[in-house]
């Protein structure tokens, strides 16, 4: 059985990295993914590149804390642009472990 830690739930090791992201309200949980077009990371209800690690209101583009790898983190814990609960599929599973993120 693991452990997760109070505000992150996690179990393991996570590593953050701040990353550019667009102009936006993000809240802790919410999955992040790369824009190629604008050059720097959006929420994403399809894809999960990173999980934000930190509520944060962007006016303009500018740095976030973004969870980019680690050993787990909790399914329940993840949100929408809505700060709800966000609907996990296989898709969106798969997507995280491609980035070294477990859902559980």
């Amino acid at each position: 059985m693991s452990e997760y830690n109070g505000t992150y739930p996690i179990a393991g090791t996570i590593k953050t990295k701040k990353l550019t992201a667009a102009a936006d309200t993000y809240y802790i949980g919410m999955p992040v993914a790369y824009n190629d077009t604008n050059d720097n990371y959006e929420y994403s209800a399809s894809a999960i590149q990173g999980i934000v690690w930190e509520d944060k209101t962007l006016s303009s583009e500018g740095l976030l804390l973004v969870a980019v790898s680690g050993s787990e983190i909790l399914e329940s814990a993840l949100v929408d642009d809505s700060d709800a609960a966000l609907t996990v599929t296989d898709d969106l599973r798969n997507s995280a472990l491609t980035n070294g993120i477990i859902l559980r």
